[in-house]
């Protein structure tokens, strides 16, 4: 149980602290991505992780990223999404 709760949780710690280092936008996809799909590997429902990465959009919308970065971030989670086949919603 103590892992359904801490997966959104890991999400956004994880995506705020990539953030926090010289990394590419499209490798913040792809962390986002890699984590949603484990998500649904450990049981977490699709529903409650298509939710857990829209709020993560939207907190990207909101963030300082400009345009350009926010497309890249689009495209490596769209590339982790489609190469590994995981079942989640293309951005």
């Amino acid at each position: 149980m103590l892992r359904f709760i801490m997966a959104p949780a890991f999400l956004l710690l994880t995506l705020l602290s990539v953030q926090s280092i010289d990394a590419s936008e499209e490798k913040v996809g792809y962390g986002m991505a890699a984590m949603a799909c484990s998500m649904l590997e450990t049981g977490q429902s699709k529903a409650r992780v298509e939710y857990e990465i829209e709020q993560l959009e939207a907190k990207l919308l909101r963030s300082d990223y400009n345009r350009k970065q926010l497309v890249e971030i689009t495209q490596g989670y769209n590339y982790w999404i489609n190469y590994y086949r995981c079942t989640l919603q293309i951005r």
